[in-house]
């Protein structure tokens, strides 16, 4: 991903926030001070947040690794208490079908996160190479 992709993404939903009405404090910062600020839940006037813009990778796409859709105490910090995806999350495990369903409409619900969009990132392998599995590298 080209280093500007971010910063463009992250600009383009302040100006969607502002246009919706919204008062947004656009800070552009490094990755260690989103770091310190997130684990902050003081109001954004003493150093906490209510909004960031992030991106995540491919395993984002199941309930139980996707972090932006975890809630309570044990979550990402600053995450809502989403009582009902969490019971959801633990249900998929055993019966991905309708729980998919169940997180997705939930999701909606408390709306813990909001995807506005996907980065498709180009690659190239060596005429020699066979076999490459698509999706995410499964260690």
């Amino acid at each position: 991903m080209k280093r500007r992709t971010f910063p463009a993404s992250a600009i383009a939903a302040t100006m969607i926030l502002q246009q919706a009405g919204f008062n947004v404090d656009y800070v552009a910062t490094d990755r260690r001070t989103v770091g310190q600020r997130r684990t902050s839940k003081d109001p954004a006037v003493k150093g906490g947040w209510h909004l960031y813009n992030n991106f995540t990778d491919g395993m984002a796409r199941a309930p139980m690794t996707h972090a932006h859709l975890w809630a309570g105490a044990n979550a990402a910090p600053g995450w809502p208490k989403t009582p009902r995806i969490e019971e959801f999350s633990a249900e998929w495990v055993r019966t991905p079908d309708q729980c998919a369903q169940d997180i997705q409409r939930q999701a909606f619900t408390d709306m813990p996160h909001i995807a506005l969009g996907g980065i498709a990132r180009p690659t190239a392998y060596r005429a020699d190479l066979a076999e490459v599995m698509p999706g995410c590298a499964v260690f």
